[in-house]
C-alpha cells in the first residue's frame, strides 16, 4: 500500500524541438540525479527513485507532445511513502510521538523542497539544452550540477536524501561523500 505524498505537474514550450533530442536529454538528466529512465514511447520517458531504508518512493513522466514549431514538454513528478515507511512512522509515533510528528512534519517538507529543487533543475537543464538539440546530450553544466544547487545528496549506506551541504546522513549518522564534479 502506498501513501501519496504529492504531486507536480508543469509544462514548457521549447520551439524547434525534436522529440528524440529532448527525451535524450530528458533521459541524461534523470540518470545523472539516480533515477530509473524507462522510453514509454518515442516521446514519453519515465523512472522511479527508491530509498528503501526511508519508504520514500519518487517517480517522474516526461511527454513531448507537438505544438506549432515546437513540443510542449509536460512533467508530472510524484512522491509515495511506501508500507515499509509506514511501518518505520507507526513504530516511532508509539516510542516517541512529539518527535515523530515534528520530524515527520520536518520531513514532509524536505522532501517537498527537494522535490521543487529538482523541478527547477529539470527545467533549467533542458532550457540550457535547447541550444544543442540534434546533438548529443551535453553534460550537466557545474551550475546546474545537482551537488551546485542543492539538490539532495543520498547517503550510500541506507539511500536517504540530506542537504548538499551536510557533513553526516540525518537518518543514519553515516559520513557523507560528494560525487565527482
Amino acid at each position: 500500500m502506498l501513501k501519496h505524498l504529492f504531486e507536480k505537474r508543469d509544462q514548457r514550450f521549447f520551439k524547434g524541438a525534436r522529440p528524440e533530442a529532448l527525451m535524450a536529454a530528458v533521459a541524461t538528466f534523470w540518470r545523472s540525479h539516480q533515477f530509473s529512465v524507462d522510453f514509454q514511447g518515442p516521446n514519453a520517458v519515465g523512472g522511479a527513485q527508491f530509498a528503501s531504508r526511508l519508504g520514500l518512493r519518487r517517480t517522474y513522466a516526461v511527454r513531448a507532445d507537438p505544438a506549432a514549431d515546437g513540443y510542449m514538454v509536460s512533467l508530472n513528478f510524484a512522491a509515495d511513502l511506501t508500507d515499509e515507511g509506514a511501518v518505520v512512522g507507526v513504530v516511532g509515533a508509539i516510542v516517541l510521538l512529539p518527535v515523530t510528528v515534528a520530524v515527520g512534519a520536518v520531513s514532509y517538507l524536505e522532501y517537498e523542497n527537494d522535490a521543487n529543487a529538482l523541478i527547477r533543475l529539470f527545467w533549467d537543464y533542458l532550457n540550457y539544452y535547447a541550444a544543442t538539440f540534434g546533438a548529443q546530450p551535453v553534460p550537466l553544466p557545474p551550475a546546474i550540477a545537482p551537488a551546485a544547487l542543492g539538490a539532495p545528496l543520498l547517503c550510500a549506506k541506507c539511500g536517504a536524501p540530506n542537504e548538499s551541504d551536510s557533513k553526516f546522513c540525518k537518518a543514519c549518522g553515516t559520513a557523507l561523500t560528494r560525487p565527482p564534479a
